[in-house]
Parts: C-alpha cells; structure tokens; sequence
C-alpha cells in the first residue's frame, strides 16, 4: 500500500497502528470475483478488505468494498464532494466512492466497459467534526483510500490504460 494510503488510513482510524482483519477478504479475491462475474451480470460486489486500529486505539473499523454497477447516471448524493477522477467519484468526513469503467483488450470493439464502484466507510456512529480542517483532511483521506483501491483493482483486472484513473489520487474538488 502506497505511503499515502497508509497516512489517510491513519487519520481515518486515528491510530498509528492499522491491522487488516482476519476475516476479511483481499484485494486478490475480490479481483477474482469481479474477473468472473463480469461475463454473466453487471451487477455483483462484495467486501475488499476490513481495516482496524488496534483494540488499545479503540478498535475503530474501515471497510473498502467494490461492485459491479452500471455507468454513473445520477448525481452523488449531496453529501459527497465531487472529485475529478474516473467516470464518478467523491468524498465526504466519513466515506468516499469512485466509479471507474473498464474496458480490457479482450473486449469486442465498440462494446461499453464495465463499471466498478470502491467505496470506503467507518463502521462506526462518528459525529461530524466542527472543525473544517478536521472535515477536509478526512475527506481527502477517504478519497485517498477510495483512489489507492480502485486503482490496483483496474490494474489488477487489466483494465486499459488503468482505466483511465491518476496515479495520485486527485482531492480538488471537480
């Protein structure tokens, strides 16, 4: 995991030590899943990976999750900041989402590329901060998780042209 992603996933659980669940899945598997539902449906998902501080920092919990879902057609609830990075994307103090389209070489020309979502959420009752810095750093640490996953996942589903997303996760609002 990127040093960024590690930093964000620090502010986010606000601890220094971040462990991954036992229980959860991988990256690995939930590339695995998508690469073989994406013939038969365009509608799937499931959990990336469940995230934890120790239980001495409170043992708060953050879960990435993708699906499989058609392209973007409404706007992102009003929440959500919208950020300039794949089909759809954006980040509130306590989530954030990305929805990219992948097309691979394999695909038939002309044929639409399917649309995955990451999204990223505490699972836990936060209040929302007062501060407006504390506000903006945590949506840019959600964005920033939501950007690290969702990139290796289209790297790692061999979407073209890392299906089209930053190598830094952008955090100006579009």
């Amino acid at each position: 995991m990127p040093a960024h992603a590690g930093e964000a996933l620090e502010l986010i659980l606000d601890a220094k030590r971040v462990d991954i669940r036992d229980d959860a899945s991988t990256l690995t598997d939930a590339v695995e899943e998508a690469d073989s539902s994406r013939p038969y449906t365009t509608i799937d998902g499931g959990q990336i990976c469940a995230l934890s501080s120790s239980p001495a920092s409170g043992g708060e919990r953050v879960s990435v999750f993708w699906a499989l879902t058609a392209k973007p057609k409404e706007a992102l609830e009003p929440k959500f900041t919208v950020l300039p990075m794949g089909e759809q994307a954006g980040a509130a103090w306590d989530s954030a989402r990305l929805t990219f389209g992948c097309a691979d070489d394999g695909d038939a020309p002309g044929a639409s590329p399917d649309h995955v979502t990451v999204s990223v959420r505490t699972e836990t009752d936060y209040i929302e901060p007062s501060e407006k810095t504390k506000v903006l750093a945590l949506k840019n640490a959600y964005a920033t998780v939501a950007h690290t996953f969702a990139l290796a996942m289209a790297k790692a589903m061999g979407c073209r042209d890392d299906a089209g997303l930053p190598a830094e996760p952008v955090l100006k609002p579009a």
